[in-house]
């Protein structure tokens, strides 16, 4: 996997992940984060461009989710958009699209980095009907 940053305005990080998202006995995911992040960290705004992620494993998805949660304790934000069909499955699929800030493009994810949209995660998914007994 690699990360490209595709721009920093300061404000907000736009980042892509590229490739297949496993684990990588070279460079352990999270240290690779940890040095495009630089010293404020996990305190920043971080949209992740996900067009160009191939494949997602179990290590890759533990990395996505430990990163989404030290976003959360740091005070930072962590944005995914431009999901595939096969990743937006896999995260449906476990869940996760309730858990992670999800945009269908930049634009959106954008506008949800900056609080002009609901920043609840899958907000636009349908919601339960309530049972009446």
């Amino acid at each position: 996997m690699d990360i490209e940053i595709l721009e920093n305005s300061g404000e907000v990080l736009h980042l892509a992940l590229v490739g297949r998202v496993v684990r990588d006995n070279s460079q352990p995911l999270t240290e690779c984060l940890k040095q495009i992040l630089g010293p404020r960290g996990y305190s920043l705004t971080v949209v992740i461009d996900m067009r160009r992620a191939t494949f997602i494993d179990s290590a890759g998805l533990s990395f996505l989710i430990l990163s989404h949660k030290r976003f959360l304790q740091e005070g930072g934000k962590l944005i995914f958009h431009s999901l595939s069909p096969a990743i937006r499955t896999l995260f449906e699929t476990m869940g996760l699209h309730q858990v992670f800030l999800l945009a269908e493009n930049r634009e959106e994810a954008l506008r949800l980095a900056e609080g002009k949209t609901s920043a609840l995660p899958n907000s636009s998914a349908p919601r339960p009907t309530p049972s009446v007994d």
